[in-house]
C-alpha cells in the first residue's frame, strides 16, 4: 500500500503567512503608547468612580445689558449641577459681588447637565441650561446674565 502525501498549494502557505505576521505587526502597534503634549489640565480622580475636572464656574449679572456701569450686586444665584457621579452634584447657591461677579467651584464631569437660575426682585428671572461636554478641560467662558428689567420696573443698578 502506497500512502501519498498531499501538498499544500504554495499560494494558501503563503497567504497563512502574511495574516500571522499582519496580525503580529498589529499586536505590537497596538501595544506601543503615543503621549501628546497638551496644555489641557489633566482629569483629577474623583471620590466616586468618575473622571472629570475640578473647575471654577464663573459669570456676571447685568441690568439689561451687558456693560460696565450695569453690573447687579448681591444678587441670589444658583446652580443645580445634575451627575451621575460628580461628588458636587446637588444645588449650590452664591450672591454677586460689587462687580455682579459670581463663581461655583464644581467637579465637572462630561454628562453633568447644569442649570443656573437668577431671580430678583424688578427683574424677570432667569433660568439657563448647558451640559458639561460643553465646559471639557474647564473650558467655559464666563457666562454673561442678562437681567431685563419687568414692565414699570427702574432699571437702575
Amino acid at each position: 500500500m502506497l500512502l501519498t502525501m498531499k501538498r499544500k498549494k504554495p499560494a494558501r502557505v503563503f497567504t497563512s503567512i502574511v495574516a500571522i505576521l499582519v496580525f503580529l505587526v498589529g499586536c505590537e502597534s497596538a501595544s506601543k503608547t503615543v503621549t501628546k503634549q497638551t496644555s489641557q489640565p489633566p482629569p483629577m480622580p474623583s471620590p466616586t468612580w468618575c473622571v472629570g475636572w475640578n473647575c471654577t464656574l464663573r459669570g456676571v449679572i447685568y441690568a439689561d445689558e451687558v456693560g460696565t456701569g450695569h453690573e447687579l450686586e448681591s444678587v441670589k444665584v444658583e446652580l443645580l449641577q445634575k451627575s451621575y457621579c460628580s461628588p458636587t452634584g446637588g444645588r449650590h447657591k452664591a450672591i454677586t459681588n460689587p462687580d455682579g461677579e459670581f463663581e461655583f467651584e464644581v467637579y465637572l464631569h462630561d454628562t453633568d447637565i447644569f442649570r443656573i437660575e437668577v431671580e430678583e426682585t424688578g427683574y424677570e428671572p432667569i433660568k439657563k441650561v448647558f451640559g458639561g461636554f460643553y465646559c471639557l478641560f474647564c473650558s467655559c467662558d464666563p457666562m454673561e446674565i442678562v437681567l431685563q428689567t419687568r414692565d414699570g420696573a427702574s432699571s437702575e443698578p
